[in-house]
């Protein structure tokens, strides 16, 4: 059966022909859905980093999230430490926000703020 509306539609569409600038056309336009679905895994893949990167600022800062944290993940909260640092020199206010230390690294979250007008990005 479906052998038969192949051929059926093989037969009928032989004698359809296009001009080649037309072919060409139909070739050169990129696989839009293939691009959508790259873009869209690209933006997750950023928003899953900026996510995870800010957990442990936020833990640090909030303490209910540190709570909420201790109860996801306990082993995690023996690393945070909330540091809580000002120091402002020549308008620039520098604040250490928390710090994390494990064995093998630290890490170390902290904000500027220029205070006299617009010299940090």
């Amino acid at each position: 059966m479906n052998k038969n509306i192949k051929n059926a539609i093989d037969t009928r569409l032989s004698n359809v022909t296009i001009n080649e600038e037309l072919k060409q056309k139909i070739l050169s336009v990129p696989n839009q859905s293939g691009m959508k679905t790259r873009r869209f895994f690209i933006v997750m893949a950023a928003a899953s980093l900026c996510l995870l990167l800010s957990i442990p600022v936020l833990a640090a800062t909030f303490p209910s999230f540190g709570r909420l944290m201790a109860l996801i993940q306990p082993e995690i909260t023996q690393y945070l430490q909330p540091v809580e640092l000002v120091s402002e020199d020549n308008g620039i206010k520098m604040e250490i926000v928390a710090a994390m230390n494990d064995d093998d690294a630290a890490v170390v979250y902290l904000t500027m703020q220029d205070l006299t007008g617009d010299r940090i990005d």
